[in-house]
C-alpha cells in the first residue's frame, strides 16, 4: 500500500498583504475539490456568457428594426413629397440632426431609432398641418372639374374649338365649343357634378342645359331634342341631362359642348381623351 495516501496534504493560500491561510486535505479528496471547482466556475461563467449572447442578439434585432424603419420612412417621405407637389405645398426645411440618446443600446442603433422617430413625428405633423388641408382643396376641385365625353356614342367631331367657317353663311366665326355629331336621341350626360342653372330654350343653342360645377367651371350642352333636368337640381357626374337633337342654329343632329372657366370659354379637348380630328 502507498503510505503517501495515508498522509494529508497541506494547502497554503497566500493573500497579498494578508496572513497566509493553511489547511489540510486528504489525497483522496483532492479530485473532488478540483471537480467542485470546475463545476463552480461553470455555474459562474455560463450565465454571464448567456447574458452576453442575449445582448448581442438584442442589438442585432434592434439594428435590423432600425434599418427597416428607415427604409419604410424613406418610401413614405417620397409619397408625401409627391402629394405635397400635387397640393402645391413647398418642401419644409431640413430637420435638425437628433442628439445622441442615453440608451444602453449601442450608439448606431440608438441614433438610427431616434432619427427615425424624429422623422416620423415631423412627417406626420407636416402632412396633417400643411399637406392634407391643401390636398383636400385640390382633390375637391379635381372632383368638380369636367372630364370626359358627354356622349357614350359619337359618330365624329364635326366642328372644333376656335375659328371656323360659318356653317350657315359666308365668312368665318369664333366657335366657343365642340360639335359632336351623333344620332338623334343619343343620351347626353353631365361631365362633372354640379347644379343645373339653366334648362330650356336659348337663341342659337336651341334646347340647352347649363351646369355650374363650382371652382369657376360651367358646362353647356346645346341643340338638345329633349331635356331631362330642371333648373336648380343638383346632379352627379354622368347624370342624364337630355338627348341629342338639332334645335336652334344647327345643320344636323349633334351636340354642342362648351366648357367655361371663370367666365371664359376654354377648349374642351383639354378636358377629355383624344378625339378624331374634325372633318
Amino acid at each position: 500500500m502507498d503510505h503517501s495516501l495515508r498522509k494529508p496534504y497541506t494547502i497554503l493560500v497566500v493573500r497579498t498583504g494578508k496572513e497566509a491561510l493553511a489547511f489540510s486535505v486528504w489525497p483522496q479528496v483532492v479530485p473532488l475539490l478540483l471537480l467542485l471547482g470546475a463545476l463552480t466556475a461553470g455555474v459562474v461563467f455560463y450565465p454571464q456568457a448567456q447574458r452576453q449572447e442575449h445582448e448581442r442578439a438584442r442589438t442585432r434585432s434592434l439594428e435590423e428594426q432600425a434599418l427597416q424603419l428607415q427604409e419604410h420612412l424613406t418610401s413614405l417621405e417620397a409619397q408625401v413629397q409627391s402629394l405635397r407637389q400635387r397640393a402645391g405645398v413647398a418642401h419644409p426645411k431640413a430637420l435638425a440632426k437628433p442628439q445622441a440618446s442615453g440608451s444602453s443600446v449601442p450608439s448606431d442603433s440608438a441614433q438610427r431609432l431616434q432619427s427615425a422617430q424624429v422623422r416620423l413625428v415631423a412627417l406626420a405633423t407636416d402632412f396633417t398641418q400643411q399637406v392634407r388641408p391643401e390636398l383636400e382643396k385640390v382633390l375637391a376641385e379635381e372632383a368638380a372639374r369636367p372630364w370626359g365625353l358627354p356622349l357614350r356614342k359619337m359618330n365624329r367631331l364635326s366642328s372644333h374649338f376656335g375659328g371656323r367657317r360659318n356653317p350657315l353663311g359666308a365668312g368665318y366665326e369664333e366657335h366657343n365649343g365642340l360639335d359632336l355629331s351623333s344620332a338623334l336621341g343619343t343620351p347626353v350626360y353631365a361631365t362633372a357634378p354640379g347644379l343645373v342653372v339653366e334648362a330650356g330654350w336659348a337663341a342659337g343653342y336651341g334646347n340647352r342645359v347649363v351646369v355650374n360645377h363650382g371652382y369657376g367651371f360651367y358646362t353647356l350642352y346645346g341643340h338638345l331634342s329633349k331635356i331631362y333636368v330642371q333648373t336648380g337640381r343638383s346632379i352627379a357626374r354622368d347624370h342624364l341631362l337630355g338627348a341629342v337633337g338639332s334645335t336652334g342654329r344647327s345643320t344636323g343632329s349633334h351636340l354642342h359642348y362648351t366648357i367655361f372657366h371663370h367666365g371664359q370659354a376654354v377648349n374642351p379637348m383639354a378636358y377629355m381623351p383624344p378625339l378624331p380630328l374634325a372633318e
